[in-house]
């Protein structure tokens, strides 16, 4: 298994959005991509996955998850993708993020530093 796509380190001021893609290859085929943040897993992953439980709220407006893990075709042969963006970057989002990939023989990651600078007005 190798990575197509590695992780870059990023910079970016508070408040933008940030996406971060991870793409891996191999034979056998990648099962799933889990993403971690300061090595806590984050997200879902992109495999089996164990359920979580609502917030009990009843709160009208659906607000829109800050962040997001997504899967994507590759278009390499045996790929597997995932994109984890931030939205509206908040200082405490520093950090290293890693993705890491298991075929079910072998794992591998690749990890990238978050820094998010502050708006000076």
């Amino acid at each position: 298994m190798h990575f197509v796509r590695q992780l870059n380190n990023i910079t970016r001021d508070s408040g933008k959005s940030v996406k971060l893609n991870c793409e891996v290859t191999g034979e056998p085929p990648p099962l799933r991509i889990q993403w971690y943040m300061n090595e806590v897993p984050i997200g879902g992953s992109d495999g089996a996955g164990g359920g979580g439980g609502g917030d009990g709220g009843n709160s009208e407006k659906k607000s829109k998850p800050r962040l997001t893990v997504k899967r994507f075709q590759s278009r390499h042969k045996n790929g597997l993708g995932s994109r984890l963006r931030i939205n509206k970057l908040e200082v405490h989002d520093k950090g290293f993020f890693t993705c890491k990939a298991t075929n079910g023989i072998e794992e591998i990651q690749s990890t990238a530093i978050l820094i998010v600078k502050v708006n000076r007005f």
